[in-house]
């Protein structure tokens, strides 16, 4: 094993004990490493966001058996909407299958499963995810191509010129 991720770890489980941490937030990746090895060194959290990239239910249920007492909250969000567009506060139930729930739009965001016909695909047909809302970005800076092909019109929206992002993941 790399001694600097054995570093890591025990250096988030000693800063959270050292300065009484009470939230946390590490990438998915950070949260298996955490869970796998110093799970025990987060037992003063009162809640713990993880994401990045999509969480891991094994290490989702083992996090929630041994800390019941922490919320454990999945933050969802492409940079292109900012760090998080969707949260859900996990369960055990949530950890059963083989994906944990993204959860619902932040305020002043929205989110969509979309068709390739971008109308809204219906309920439990896969389909596109989008992001909307005062939280997407504008486009990427000298890159009209590509911001034509990820940041499409927005019908939903009252506001002239609105946008959704395109974030490339199945829903």
């Amino acid at each position: 094993e790399n001694n600097e991720i054995r570093g890591v770890r025990s250096r988030v489980a000693d800063a959270v004990a050292r300065h009484g941490v009470t939230t946390l937030w590490l990438t998915a990746g950070l949260f298996n490493e955490v869970v796998d090895q110093r799970v025990d060194g987060l037992a003063p959290l009162r809640q713990l966001l993880a994401g990045g990239e999509a969480l891991s239910p094994p290490h989702v249920a083992r996090f929630l058996r041994a800390l019941p007492g922490c919320a454990l909250i999945n933050g969802y969000g492409p940079t292109e909407a900012t760090t998080f567009t969707c949260c859900a506060r996990l369960t055990p139930v949530d950890a059963a299958g083989s994906s944990v729930p993204i959860g619902r739009p932040i305020a002043n965001t929205r989110a969509f499963i979309l068709d390739r016909r971008l109308e809204p695909a219906p309920i439990g047909a896969p389909g596109d995810l989008y992001a909307a809302g005062d939280a997407v970005a504008r486009g990427y800076l000298g890159r009209p191509d590509l911001t034509a092909e990820a940041f499409v019109p927005d019908p939903w929206s009252g506001e002239p010129g609105a946008r959704m992002y395109r974030t490339g993941d199945l829903a």
